[in-house]
């Protein structure tokens, strides 16, 4: 048009530039994030009592349309939406992407769902959405998770869902060809539309996505395209997606107009908030799809981003000409690589319009999220009746090590997890983690000596035994985790390393013996006892991994996975065995010789063997320089229980997190 003009050298008699002539209030708001924008448009309705009939709320970036609607002011009952909401990104397009990758890795798993895709569809609300009927779909993900399953084969999913009389799902079937997956989507939108808890804009997305599909298949068949793989087709889908929005259809004479950018062409309004008026949002930067280089462009004269850029420059400028009251908002939020710069506009509104117009009226405002700093008064439970109650009962099934050393650690997560039972939710395993590490240890170890109790032990013992560690570990983790999973990746690498764990030990184990005679008497020996406190009976329980013995003495032995240091087993006061979470382990070892206490006879000593470093050997317990559990030594630890238990139990007490802890496991959040 300016050329054109230019080239007639006639102006235009309709044209007019009220930035110049009119009065404005102009108001620049930098908002400290992206979503945070839809809160300050919320403020601004609420704080300027706006009429709602002249005023426009107008989204340069259209992903800020359900947090701004969200954000409006409970007064405004009416909202004319004139955009489109983008049918990408949204939790039902998140459902049809999870199931092309289920099916996906299907093939390339031999013919098995991998377990984080399957859990994924699962859980999702859509296939949930029959509530009445699926009500049994998260007992399929709690049993996937009990029985560790990485794989899961269609003869197993199906026994999963037939083992709670449900029907599997079409969606799961083998995808044997592009035409059948696509039919079977379609029937499954068609079934989920028969239910009429839907709302109006789930409805209309499942509507959509059935005739995306519908085209897709159409596509297929009349151009004969060639669609060999899942992989090909989800990527075709999300093209389609991409580029669609769902409409919005309202009365565009009642209530407050919310909009997109391009919407507000030929239109007026008394007010405009403008949100994202930032660089490469508006205007949105030099990317053009396009396969042609921008120099070929220019010697052709055909658009580029410059035309581009100009267009939206146009729309800006024409759409704040008669407003009055203009509200414009920006992202100075830097994330990543890229950086929240306001936009030319804003710099170009400063510095130039005031000259133009004395008028205007500029205001600037900071606008930060508010940052909530919490107390740092610490949380404390005081002790009930009821709670109190919880305790005896489980201190009638037995008091355990852990669960002490638990309270010693920080009574506040003790009263989370043996008063209210709260633990963490399963999860499948893929990988082998730590618990797993010492559970298949002290197996193999128990399976090992079970056939030498109460026999002395040869080196022609341990060296058959030693044949057989690779068998043994097998057949322990064989319980635990899918054969296949065993064989590649970090699982094989761990495998190994318990392999040679054990080995070690075996070789630690004949050298001892060169100087020993060495016995076993117990393995994984469960003992209870009590202790009456205040005379009542108050129950300890534990599970002694070794009990042996030797020429010169008997030995309590805990078995550990991780480090131990001789420093771990060395106390000097009794009392703080009972106090300091530092000496867990003694605590522990003090423990089952506490257990052992009406068994003891001759020389006896509590340790540990750590197969982090196996070359210190069994480790004793070491109190004052003695390594020897004597009865005088146990009945001072009893002392110190007794008082330990006591403080549990206290009416007047309470549970409190100690600030000092490094290993809370609820605490932190709770």
């Amino acid at each position: 048009l300016r050329k054109n003009n230019k080239k007639w050298n006639n102006d235009f008699k309709w044209c007019f530039n009220n930035l110049s002539t009119t009065k404005k209030n102009i108001h620049f708001f930098n908002v400290t994030g992206n979503i945070a924008q839809s809160k300050v448009v919320g403020e601004i309705l609420k704080k300027n009592d706006l009429p709602i009939d002249k005023t426009a709320i107008v989204l340069a970036d259209e992903n800020l349309l359900l947090p701004t609607l969200h954000s409006l002011p409970e007064k405004i009952n009416h909202v004319n939406i004139t955009m489109g909401y983008p049918l990408s990104g949204n939790s039902v397009q998140d459902f049809w992407i999870g199931l092309f990758q289920l099916h996906e890795k299907y093939i390339t798993n031999n013919n098995s769902f991998y377990f984080k895709d399957l859990l994924k569809i699962l859980q999702h609300p859509f296939l949930n959405i029959f509530i009445e009927k699926t009500a049994k779909y998260p007992e399929i993900a709690i049993e996937i998770k009990e029985q560790n399953l990485v794989f899961i084969s269609s003869k197993k999913l199906q026994q999963l869902f037939e083992k709670r009389q449900l029907k599997l799902p079409k969606i799961f079937n083998e995808w044997n060809n592009i035409s059948s997956t696509i039919d079977a989507i379609k029937s499954y939108i068609s079934e989920i539309r028969t239910y009429n808890k839907l709302s109006d804009i789930e409805n209309e997305l499942l509507f959509i996505y059935y005739k995306i599909f519908n085209q897709l298949s159409q596509l297929i068949i009349e151009h004969k395209m060639v669609v060999k793989d899942f992989k090909t087709l989800r990527f075709i889908f999300t093209q389609v997606v991409s580029r669609i929005t769902l409409p919005f259809y309202g009365e565009p004479l009642r209530g407050i107009q919310l909009m997109g950018i391009l919407e507000t062409r030929t239109l007026d309004f008394e007010n405009i908030i403008l949100t994202s008026v930032n660089e490469d949002v508006l205007p949105t930067g030099k990317s053009q799809n396009s396969f042609i280089p921008n120099d070929i462009k220019r010697s052709f004269n055909l658009p580029n981003y410059q035309e581009k850029d100009s267009i939206f420059a146009y729309h800006f400028y024409r759409l704040i000409q008669k407003a009055k009251n203009v509200y414009l908002l920006y992202n100075s939020n830097s994330s990543g690589l890229k950086t929240a710069e306001p936009s030319r506009f804003i710099t170009q509104l400063k510095n130039e319009l005031p000259k133009a117009n004395v008028n205007i009226k500029f205001t600037e405002q900071i606008v930060q999220g508010n940052v909530e700093i919490q107390s740092s008064n610490t949380i404390e439970i005081p002790n009930t009746p009821e709670i109190i109650e919880v305790l005896k009962k489980r201190a009638e099934h037995g008091l355990s090590p852990s669960a002490l050393n638990t309270y010693i650690n920080c009574p506040l997560d003790f009263y989370y997890k043996y008063v209210l039972g709260m633990k963490e939710s399963n999860d499948v395993e893929e990988h082998i983690e730590i618990s797993s590490f010492g559970t298949v240890i002290h197996e193999v170890l128990e399976i090992f000596y079970q056939p030498f109790i109460d026999k002395n032990i040869t080196k022609n013992d341990l060296g058959e035994l030693y044949k057989k560690v690779e068998t043994a570990v097998l057949i322990a983790f064989e319980n635990l985790f899918q054969k296949n999973s065993l064989k590649i990746g970090k699982n094989l690498l761990t495998v190994e390393v318990i392999k040679q764990f054990i080995s070690k030990f075996l070789a630690s184990e004949i050298a001892f013996l060169e100087k020993n005679e060495l016995t076993i008497k117990a393995l994984e020996k469960k003992n209870k006892i009590h202790l009456t406190i205040n005379n009542e009976k108050h129950y300890l329980n534990g599970t002694i991994d070794r009990i042996d013995s030797t020429k010169k003495t008997n030995r309590i032995i805990d078995y550990k996975t991780g480090l131990v240091e001789h420093k771990d087993l060395k106390i000097n006061d009794l009392e703080e065995v009972t106090t300091n979470p530092k000496y867990a382990k003694a605590f522990q070892v003090l423990f089952y010789a506490l257990l052992e206490k009406e068994n003891l006879t001759g020389n006896t000593q509590a340790g540990i063997i750590s197969f982090k470093k196996l070359s210190n050997g069994f480790i004793p317990l070491n109190i004052n320089g003695n390594k020897f559990i004597t009865p005088q030594l146990l009945d001072e630890f009893e002392i110190q229980l007794k008082k330990l238990i006591t403080k549990i139990f206290n009416p007047n007490g309470g549970f409190v997190h100690n600030t000092e802890s490094k290993y809370c496991d609820f605490c932190e959040n709770p």
